[in-house]
């Protein structure tokens, strides 16, 4: 029973989600770097599904939802209005593109479809919007 309160406090440690978040976009410049391109973009999802829990944590003082669905939290924390559609539709890409690194058949039609150009497009908007995010901290 107090290892659950224990990683219940963890949870609500804003400074833990900040640190995990910083560590997935630096992982997914990594792995730009090493053309692993899929991997790169779940990184970025993961990033910036962190970096607004953290956000949600600091406006709410509770633990947030676990979900990985960016549009539902970044709702949930209360930034949806301030996002551009070219945001929204970034999040929602992805979201697309951490699930399908999870599922083979998914996996395989984005590998093929992926340059380093789109990854590194797509790690720039989102280290921008990461940074966005996190200056609200």
């Amino acid at each position: 029973m107090l290892l659950l309160k224990e990683i219940k406090l963890e949870e609500k440690n804003i400074l833990s989600w900040i640190n995990f978040a910083e560590e997935d976009l630096s992982t997914a410049e990594w792995c730009i770097q090493g053309d692993k391109f899929l991997w790169a973009m779940t990184m970025c999802q993961q990033a910036i599904e962190k970096i607004i829990k953290a956000l949600y944590i600091k406006n709410t003082d509770k633990i947030p939802e676990k979900t990985h669905n960016l549009v539902k939290l970044a709702t949930d924390t209360g930034i949806i209005s301030e996002l551009s559609e070219e945001t929204i539709e970034l999040f929602n890409k992805l979201l697309v593109y951490y699930f399908a690194s999870r599922y083979p058949d998914k996996r395989a039609k984005l590998l093929v479809e992926f340059t380093k150009e789109y990854a590194q497009t797509t790690f720039d908007s989102t280290k921008e919007i990461y940074s966005w995010i996190k200056n609200k901290l």
